[in-house]
């Protein structure tokens, strides 16, 4: 009988406490999860393997997370970014890491990157607005596909992409199609 009393007592705060959408200045919602696309792709570390995600239309904003756990030996995650950049997050033995960015606001920089591993297991996604398109040109051909894996997915150089600019001689290897 305690127990039904307790819950008729919470009930009622449940339903007053539900979710409550953020709104901005102007009333459009800020926080929705609604007409949002995503994508995910794991990358094996031991495979050698290493993956891209991007945005090429209606690039800004889309957030990229990032989970990596690097086993018993320790680890790296790095990112890099198309201007050649990189930022590299060492990762201690039986340890995990992860990190959720906002990306997209500066064109050629940070509407595509590249994720590398040093051992152990990531899984990686993206998440972009309603309309957006990936910036891949892939044999297989999908408009939603914000994060491919290299070489479990597609295979090295024969995947383009569709952002203006060029890429970085360590992503591509100088032809223009992702290593």
């Amino acid at each position: 009988m305690k127990k039904l009393v307790m819950l008729a007592a919470f009930l009622p705060l449940i339903f007053l406490v539900g979710p409550v959408p953020a709104v901005s200045a102007g009333g459009v919602p800020i926080l929705s999860i609604t007409g949002k696309q995503s994508d995910h792709m794991l990358i094996n570390g031991s495979a050698g393997e290493h993956g891209y995600c991007g945005v090429g239309t209606k690039i800004e904003p889309w957030d990229l997370h990032v989970a990596y756990s690097p086993g018993v030996g320790g680890g790296t995650l790095t990112i890099g970014f198309r201007d050649g950049s990189s930022i590299p997050f060492p990762v201690a033995a039986n340890a995990s890491f992860s990190l959720t960015q906002a990306m997209g606001g500066v064109p050629d920089v940070d509407d595509m990157v590249r994720i590398d591993i040093t051992g152990g297991g990531a899984w990686v996604s993206a998440r972009a607005r309603s309309g957006a398109r990936d910036p891949f040109n892939e044999p297989v051909a999908e408009k939603d596909n914000f994060c491919i894996n290299i070489p479990a997915e597609q295979t090295a150089d024969s995947v383009t992409v569709t952002l203006p600019g060029s890429l970085p001689p360590s992503w591509d290897g100088g032809n223009g199609k992702l290593d």
